[in-house]
């Protein structure tokens, strides 16, 4: 869950780049930007693949895929997938459990904002340099791959991310871990400005009415 949510919030993003930053690279996610930051809402549904390695020579690599949801409306984020429902608000994520008509309740601080819209930002402003990566045609549509190499991570090698030429929005998103793990999101419906209420990706307790709800010790109610 919260690799989807690191992944997905990178993705609509941007970064600052270091002086190996390709000029065309940076410009062409800057006019990226600048469509998402003018939405008011966006809804998308994705993909997700994660390639991993067996250790096993006759079968090396596995793989696993789901699909998902997600809902955003300004930096909250409502995330469905894998039978999870997923509320990022501010600094708290709510996990709704609806087998057992739970919540959990997870203040997020210190390295898990990490994982936050903002939070993500943060850990590649250490400065990542870029480069374009080449172009294909998938289902009609013009994909230009952009190469994100993140300096200092320990546990990313390489990002790849594909812009949809003819919207200028994220297409895809893939992750190469230092482990040879490989993580691809690939969006497959993406709509904007629909109207979304804000509500819509907000955690609302009477929603949940005479469930259990898991608050963290000693914290507060929100």
């Amino acid at each position: 869950m919260r690799y989807i949510i690191t992944s997905l919030a990178l993705a609509l993003s941007t970064f600052t780049f270091g002086q190996a930053t390709n000029t065309q690279a940076k410009s062409l996610l800057e006019e990226v930007k600048a469509n998402l930051l003018s939405y008011s809402d966006q809804s998308l549904t994705f993909t997700n693949k994660i390639e991993f390695p067996t250790g096993n020579p006759d079968n090396p690599r596995q793989a696993r895929e789901s699909t998902g949801k997600v809902t955003i409306v300004g930096e909250n984020y409502k995330l469905e997938t894998a039978g999870q429902v997923v509320y990022l608000n501010g600094n708290r994520a709510y996990v709704v459990n609806e087998d057992d008509e739970e919540v959990d309740v997870r203040i997020l601080e210190d390295s898990d904002m990490a994982f936050t819209p903002n939070g993500v930002l943060a850990r590649f402003e250490s400065g990542s340099s870029l480069a374009m990566a080449g172009k294909e045609t998938i289902d009609g549509k013009t994909i230009q791959y952009i190469k994100v190499r993140p300096n200092g991570s320990e546990e990313i090698r390489d990002i790849v991310l594909g812009i949809d030429m003819s919207t200028k929005r994220v297409y895809s998103y893939t992750e190469y871990d230092t482990d040879d793990v490989i993580k691809t999101i690939t969006i497959t419906s993406y709509s904007v400005n629909s109207g979304i209420n804000a509500s819509e990706v907000t955690f609302n307790r009477d929603d949940y009415s005479g469930w259990r709800i898991n608050e963290p010790r000693s914290r507060g109610r929100r």
